[in-house]
């Protein structure tokens, strides 16, 4: 059969994209990821695969993967450890497009010298028509497929490597008898060299909510684009080393309905506003932080720090803690330290909720701005951004929330699942099981942008959307969402003549605010573990770095 993607370019369709962002040094330098990562939801890449399919014979597709996913084992199963290459590969097939493509790759193994043994969950009349064919071919070529019910255990000494085939992007339920025993088996092994074909089986490839059981892969292949599930909720966590290899459908991305995106460093990066040389502070924006309640002053503290190093030209703190405000930060001198009413008539803008509290005196504040701007819609800030207790605050008063939907004002909030599920009169379960659809239904909700934190950390203004690959479990203690908070006011003052400057100062400061997590020039490895305080100079020194 002639392949034209192959004849054109042997390499195209096994040009392995890595998915998560590195933390890559060279000369001292931070070095960005290049391009944009397309991702597409189940449905788009079925679309995708029909099209496909209508151009060339049926099993091309399947053939391009299984090569693909060749090329791909070898690396991992044939270097490391010097034996590695002398044990067997063990194989564990499907019924489905994805079992045919772990028997695609096994022939080709098996044409490499390899010894290997092929396990499968059901029958030949069982198998999809492609993974038939593919079958068939592996056994012609004098592999045996072997039932899986003769699999009752798995020596991870015995094996090179363990090839998950069992379950693809069309599963949408748990899994059950005999793939999920051998998903347990899979598990019980823990074989350091666990390669998932397509997605580990048991994760939801749209919403990245992995099932019990759910394969703990070391390294997944991708097919075609990523997928939302690779990215967010337990994704990241059960894929492990996560490539795609794109099998020369790159223009499928074109026909997707809203595809997401996973935008590069490098794009990111030049969404930073630019400042020309005629500036100055009044240039900059001004940024207003609101919130600190008794005991939860340093929220607010974080907040204006971080406003600082992402270039405010001006920053004022109105603290709820007592009627007398501190004369000045000593780390941050700065910073304008104010009673929170006295600021009630500042433009530029807000970022409210910051330790903030649900007290009166934060309730009444809250009710007296949104209503203020609502009425004199001239006194409204350019930018408002609400976060932690402002959030709650709105979720409890559907007055608020409709003032606040209703101000002509750059409108950004950042919810954690908790608060989004406040917000949506939902559960925090319910907003985890799907996060991409909770972040748009809030969008369309408040008419904001939305930064939905968590891993996988999603941003959308209902029609646009994005997944953020930089940071990581470093940022799981308290105080790190004022830092991003106040990033976003600061990054939000200074974008003047951008296109939807609300998305794309979202965009920026979640990225810069993970960053701060990869490891910067004369660090050998990311910290593992980070204090709130340390952020915003981390954020300010990976800016500068990338640049």
């Amino acid at each position: 059969m002639e392949d034209n993607c192959k004849g054109a370019n042997p390499q195209l369709y096994v040009a392995f994209e890595p998915l998560r962002r590195p933390s890559r040094q060279e000369d001292g330098l931070l070095q960005p990821r290049g391009d944009d990562l397309n991702v597409l939801g189940v449905a788009d890449l079925r679309a995708a695969e029909s099209a496909a399919y209508a151009q060339m014979p049926s099993f091309t597709l399947m053939a391009r993967a299984g090569e693909a996913a060749w090329q791909w084992a070898k690396q991992h199963c044939m270097g490391e450890p010097a034996t590695a290459a002398l044990r067997p590969w063990l194989i564990l097939a499907g019924t489905g497009n994805n079992g045919g493509d772990a028997f695609v790759l096994a022939r080709h193994a098996h044409q490499a010298g390899i010894p290997l043994s092929v396990y499968a969950t059901g029958p030949t009349g069982d198998t999809a028509t492609d993974a038939a064919r593919a079958r068939a071919e592996l056994e012609s070529a004098g592999i045996p497929v072997q039932p899986a019910d003769s699999l009752t255990d798995i020596d991870p000494d015995a094996w090179a490597c363990i090839i998950d085939g069992l379950l693809g992007i069309g599963a949408r339920n748990p899994p059950a008898g005999e793939t999920a025993r051998l998903i347990h088996l899979i598990n019980t092994a823990s074989h350091p060299r666990t390669l998932a074909l397509d997605i580990p089986s048991g994760l939801d490839a749209d919403t990245g909510v992995a099932s019990s059981p759910c394969v703990q892969a070391s390294h997944t292949l991708s097919f075609i684009a990523a997928k939302p599930g690779l990215l967010t909720a337990d994704g990241p966590d059960v894929c492990g080393e996560t490539r795609i290899a794109t099998l020369c459908l790159a223009d499928a991305f074109a026909r997707a309905n809203s595809p997401v995106l996973a935008l590069s460093d490098r794009s990111l990066l030049s969404l930073w506003p630019r400042r020309r040389l005629n500036s100055h502070k009044g240039t900059q924006g001004d940024v207003i932080i609101i919130g600190g309640d008794s005991g939860m002053a340093g929220a607010a503290i974080l907040a204006g720090r971080a406003a600082l190093q992402m270039g405010a030209g001006r920053v004022f703190v109105g603290l709820l803690d007592g009627p007398h405000p501190p004369g000045y930060d000593p780390v941050a001198p700065e910073m304008m330290l104010r009673p929170a009413e006295s600021l009630s008539d500042h433009g530029g803008v807000w970022v409210i909720g910051p330790g903030a509290g649900q007290s009166d005196r934060m309730q009444i504040l809250m009710r007296q701005l949104l209503r203020q701007w609502h009425e004199a819609p001239q006194t409204c800030p350019a930018g408002i951004v609400l976060d932690a207790d402002a959030l709650n605050l709105i979720a409890a008063d559907p007055a608020l929330a409709v003032r606040f939907q209703s101000l002509n004002a750059r409108r950004i909030i950042t919810p954690h699942p908790l608060e989004a599920a406040r917000l949506l009169a939902r559960n925090t379960a319910a907003v985890q099981a799907d996060r991409l659809a909770a972040a748009d239904a809030l969008s369309r909700q408040l008419d904001a942008v939305i930064i939905l934190k968590g891993m996988g950390t999603i941003i959308s203004d209902g029609t646009q959307r994005c997944i953020n690959l930089s940071g990581g479990p470093a940022l799981a203690s308290g105080g790190t969402g004022d830092v991003l908070a106040g990033s976003l006011g600061a990054i939000l003052s200074q974008m003047k003549d951008q296109a939807a400057p609300a998305f794309r100062a979202a965009a920026l400061a979640t990225f810069l605010h993970g960053a701060a997590c990869d490891a910067m020039p004369g660090e050998a490895q990311a910290p593992g573990l980070l204090c709130a305080s340390e952020l915003p100079s981390r954020m300010r020194q990976a800016m500068i770095n990338a640049r």
